[in-house]
C-alpha cells in the first residue's frame, strides 16, 4: 500500500507537461509518465485520455512491445504494455522502442568488457525488480536474465550459476554470495544512476545509443505514418526534445 502511494505521489509531481509537436500533417506525442503499476495511479486515465485524443497511427513502447488481453493485467505489467494494450485493442500498430541486445553490444564491445556489460545489464533489471515491491525469487529470476543475456552477449560458453553471477557482481555490490534474503540489501537504483562508478558509465553509454536508435526510428516511421504516440522514460524526451523539434521545425 505504501508503495501505490508513493507511486501516485511521484506521478502527481513529475507527470503531465507532455511533449506534443506537429509539422503539416505530422504529430508526434510522448506521454510524460513515470515507470508505474498501481491501477490506481491516476496517471493510467490520464494515459487512456491522452491516447483517445491522439488517436494515433502507431505506438512506439519502452521495453517489449507485446500486452495482455486484460486491461488489469496490462497496468499491472507497466505503464508500455498498457500502451500497448490500448493500441492492441485498436488495432494500431506497435513497435518496441529498443535496439536490439546485439546492437547494443556492438556499441560497448570497443570501450567496454562482456564482464561489465553483463555486470550492468543484471544491476539495471535489479532496478526494475526492486520496484515491483513485490516478493520475488531472485535467485531462480537472476539465473535465468543471465543466461539469456548470455546467448546473445556469449560471455560465457556454460550455463552461469548464481554463484558465478555473486562472484560478477561483487565488485559493485559488496555482497559475497547474493541470494533471495540479501539482494535487495544493494541499492541498485542509487548505484545504477545516481552514483559515479563504471557502470554507471556504460549505463550512459547504452542510453546515449538507445537516443541514437530512437531518432532514426521515428524518421523511419514517419516516412510512413502521421501520427506517432510514444511511451517511454520522459527522460529520453527531455533530451531528444531539440533534435525532435528541429526536425518538425525543418519540415515546415
Amino acid at each position: 500500500m505504501l508503495a501505490c502511494n508513493a507511486e501516485r505521489r511521484i506521478y502527481r509531481r513529475v507527470g503531465g507537461e507532455h511533449l506534443h509537436l506537429v509539422s503539416g500533417n505530422k504529430e508526434l506525442f510522448w506521454f510524460n509518465g513515470i515507470h508505474g503499476v498501481d491501477p490506481s495511479n491516476p496517471m493510467f486515465y490520464d494515459i487512456s485520455v491522452e491516447f483517445s485524443k491522439f488517436n494515433p497511427d502507431m505506438v512506439l513502447v519502452e521495453g517489449n512491445a507485446s500486452a495482455p488481453n486484460d486491461s488489469l493485467e496490462a497496468i499491472r505489467h507497466g505503464e508500455s504494455a498498457f500502451v500497448a494494450y490500448l493500441a492492441q485493442a485498436s488495432n494500431i500498430a506497435i513497435q518496441s522502442t529498443e535496439p536490439t541486445d546485439s546492437c547494443i553490444f556492438s556499441y560497448v564491445l570497443n570501450s567496454c568488457t562482456k564482464d561489465e556489460i553483463l555486470a550492468m545489464f543484471v544491476i539495471r533489471q535489479m532496478v526494475q525488480w526492486q520496484r515491483q515491491k513485490a516478493n520475488i525469487n531472485f535467485e531462480e529470476m537472476a539465473v535465468d536474465f543471465v543466461n539469456n543475456t548470455n546467448k546473445t552477449l556469449k560471455y560465457s560458453a556454460t550455463p552461469i550459476t548464481i554463484t558465478q553471477l555473486s562472484v560478477l557482481l561483487e565488485p559493485y555490490t559488496n555482497i559475497a554470495n547474493l541470494n533471495n534474503n540479501n539482494w535487495k540489501n544493494f541499492e541498485a537504483k542509487k548505484y545504477l544512476y545516481f552514483s559515479k562508478n563504471r557502470i554507471n558509465e556504460i549505463y550512459e553509454k547504452v542510453s546515449a545509443y538507445r537516443n541514437i536508435y530512437m531518432m532514426q526510428l521515428l524518421k523511419e516511421k514517419f516516412e510512413c505514418n502521421n501520427k506517432i504516440f510514444i511511451m517511454m522514460g520522459f527522460d529520453h524526451a527531455k533530451e531528444l526534445k531539440k533534435a525532435l523539434t528541429e526536425i518538425f521545425e525543418s519540415d515546415n
